[in-house]
């Protein structure tokens, strides 16, 4: 059986951009924002109150699996952060580009070709601009413009994504029990 090479392609073969604005649709409770160590979340429920403008018509509409780029700086991910939309859905600050994923493409193996720093900064770092106070100066089609390595078939980058899910959770789930297991054995050494 012969097997199909990954193609290096724009991300724009990849990607469209979501420019569907929320009216009335959503209020300051499903604001979200984009971390980088719990992705898409809504503020409320991660930081205690909505740090949206009053006006949220102009805020972005985004949906599961869409691809969310914010130009927030970060130590390890100074040109931004990159991040899929998992079940929480709502909308997000008009800042934020938001991407959808077209047909073909599995969403999950699009995120994780910027999962990691390095990646994201080697993505991102030939196409940003730093202006005054930090600011990532990047436009839609600049973003679009950068090159990735993509799995030929759905179904290939379908079972990446799925791969990496569950080795996140198998990760995580070991990390709570770690976790666990040393307030335990502190808490029987401490009594």
């Amino acid at each position: 059986m012969k097997t199909k090479v990954w193609e290096q392609r724009k991300l724009s073969d990849v990607l469209d951009i979501v420019t569907k604005r929320n009216g009335e649709k959503y209020g300051k409770e499903e604001v979200l924002s984009v971390s980088d160590e719990y992705g898409c979340i809504n503020q409320i429920k991660f930081q205690g109150r909505s740090f949206a403008g009053e006006d949220i018509s102009n805020y972005k509409i985004v949906d599961t699996g869409d691809i969310i780029y914010t130009r927030s700086p970060l130590k390890s991910k100074p040109y931004g952060i990159i991040k899929v939309v998992g079940d929480e859905i709502g909308i997000v600050s008009p800042l934020y580009i938001v991407n959808k994923v077209k047909e073909g493409n599995n969403s999950q193996f699009i995120y994780r070709v910027f999962d990691s720093p390095e990646k994201t900064n080697k993505y991102l770092s030939p196409l940003v601009r730093k202006g005054a106070k930090n600011t990532m100066n990047i436009s839609n089609d600049e973003w679009l413009s950068g090159k990735i390595d993509v799995a030929p078939s759905y179904e290939e980058q379908y079972q990446i994504g799925l791969y990496f899910d569950h080795l996140d959770h198998f990760i995580t789930l070991h990390q709570r029990h770690t976790d666990f297991y040393k307030k335990t054995s502190c808490y029987f050494i401490s009594s």
